[in-house]
């Protein structure tokens, strides 16, 4: 987190001088610009200090600069973006606060965006990423209201951009990252829904992507713990789609990760929590 206090005040001591200038010239876009990237700084801060209120203040200050910004020329795709990246700032606060319907309604204004933006130049990956992460969220809310063929539908709409994608550059490893995530979102869907062919068929997809970035950096600690993570999943299915040596088997071999990594970083609070739960599924199949 680093030191939150410091930034903060730093960052306040340049809205100060953002608010200065803009307010000296109107019509200056590039310093309305620079005030509303600084509100967006000091609600970034706000929101890792826990005060979503403030958080959200500050994000809406900056939206009203982007949407003045933006509805002066909207040609202007940099401004278009700034928006969108607004209204998904402030989808994450309503999102953590609980307000479902009005996160919705945030992230839902920045995927009419990013659509409209990916539509005018489909060889601009950016656009299409962004696209592809407005879809997730979407679809992470409405998982969370209980809309599961909803949240299936946006997950399956931002496969459909990370194939694409990943077909692009099989050696962009973040975008075959990508597609591993939303192999995985989609799995838990089905999972919930009852599917559980169709997630047993997600997950497995998920984590063949993630073996195979793995293999290309065994160091890296980030892609283990998605294969920990991923193996986690399979192992957990139930034994009317997963038979009890093929679930033991992701189990001992997601617990081999696991340890791994937390002698790797024994302060890491995530892998502890995950190495217990774990070994609580291990010894649950192993009780089979």
């Amino acid at each position: 987190q680093g030191d939150l206090p410091g930034a903060l005040s730093s960052y306040e001591a340049g809205l100060a001088i953002a608010e200065e200038l803009a307010g000296r010239d109107a019509g200056n876009t590039e310093w309305q610009r620079d005030l509303s990237v600084s509100h967006n700084k000091i609600g970034d801060v706000r929101r890792a200090q826990g005060d979503l209120p403030g958080a959200l203040s500050s994000y809406e200050a900056g939206l009203a600069i982007a949407e003045e910004l933006a509805g002066r020329d909207a040609g202007n795709t940099e401004w278009q973006r700034d928006l969108s990246v607004s209204h998904n700032k402030i989808g994450d606060v309503r999102r953590t606060q609980g307000d479902l319907p009005g996160a919705l309604s945030s992230y839902e204004a920045g995927l009419a965006i990013a659509e409209e933006l990916a539509g005018r130049d489909a060889g601009n990956t950016g656009w299409q990423r962004d696209l592809s992460i407005s879809h997730d969220r979407i679809g992470d809310v409405r998982v969370a209201q209980g809309d599961l063929p909803g949240a299936l539908s946006s997950y399956e709409a931002g496969l459909a951009i990370r194939e694409e994608l990943a077909g692009r550059d099989a050696g962009n490893t973040e975008w075959q990252r990508d597609l591993s995530v939303s192999h995985n979102k989609i799995g838990d869907v089905r999972v919930a829904q009852g599917d559980l062919p169709g997630a047993l068929s997600s997950y497995e997809a998920g984590l063949a992507i993630r073996e195979e970035l793995a293999g290309r950096d065994a160091g890296k600690t980030e892609w283990q713990q998605d294969i920990w993570f991923g193996l986690m999943k399979l192992a957990l299915l139930p034994r009317t789609i997963i038979l009890r040596e093929k679930a033991l088997d992701y189990a001992e071999r997601g617990l081999a990760i696991g340890r791994v990594l937390v002698d790797r970083d024994p302060t890491n609070v995530v892998w502890a929590r995950a190495l217990d739960s774990t070994v609580q599924v291990l010894e649950g199949l192993r009780a089979e």
